[in-house]
């Protein structure tokens, strides 16, 4: 499945960038925080595939294109932690150029990121902030 790669490939990105493994260490997680993550692990970040879109050719129906909607939750105990992984994630992904992500599941090529929307909130339990951003993602096989 294309997702796979895609998921993998945008872990792989987020481990590479200094400024958001500075941050976030190890602790980036697909969907949600595990239970036993303890206020010494915060910073940390989530993300979620929330929708994929196959983008269709008019004269024959096929393509590899797709275009994706992934969001990116940034976890810390103050709203300023939060804010400054949040920027992070933003500063590396938003405009993103065109190249491949490559991960265990295979490889994607990543035509455009843009941030569509960012909000952020609290968590009465763990008590904990959190901003989320929504990419678009286009992407295709590599």
């Amino acid at each position: 499945m294309l997702t796979a790669p895609l998921k993998q490939g945008l872990v792989a990105a987020l481990k590479a960038d200094a400024t958001v493994s500075g941050l976030v260490k190890a602790n980036i997680f697909p969907v949600e925080l595990p239970a036993d993550v303890a206020p010494v692990n915060y910073p940390a970040i989530t993300y979620r595939l929330a929708r994929t879109d196959r983008i269709h050719r008019l004269e024959d129906g096929g393509s590899s294109m797709a275009r994706a909607w992934m969001e990116i939750h940034c976890w810390a105990q103050t709203e300023t932690q939060a804010q400054d992984v949040a920027d992070a994630v933003r500063n590396l992904l938003d405009g993103i150029r065109p190249g491949t992500w490559t991960s265990t599941a295979g490889s994607v090529t990543v035509d455009a990121v843009t941030l569509q929307n960012s909000s952020d909130d609290f968590d009465e339990y763990p008590r904990v902030y959190f901003v989320t951003h929504e990419f678009e993602i286009f992407f295709h096989d590599a």
